[in-house]
């Protein structure tokens, strides 16, 4: 299985994975890329701070880019506020 390495840029968290995650195929890969934006942006939040800037950048080992996934993405809007500009 192939390692990827998941970055986290833009922000007040920045970090490099020196370390990785072996992972089937890409599509496990952006998966876990999803699920860890997700857990950044909930952090976030919770500290008052609007995820605007930062991102998850995943690498295969042989460094193709496989996602680079903005946390704003991650945000869900409660059904009453879409379409409000909020």
């Amino acid at each position: 299985m192939p390692t990827y390495y998941f970055n986290v840029h833009g922000g007040p968290v920045q970090a490099q994975d020196l370390v990785g995650l072996e992972l089937p195929d890409d599509e496990a890969a952006r998966s876990e890329a999803h699920r860890l934006a997700g857990e950044i942006t909930l952090y976030e939040i919770m500290n008052a701070r609007a995820p605007e800037e930062e991102w998850v950048e995943v690498v295969r080992e042989d460094n193709k880019p496989v996602i680079a996934l903005p946390l704003a993405e991650t945000i869900e809007r409660p059904p009453w506020r879409i379409g409000r500009g909020l």
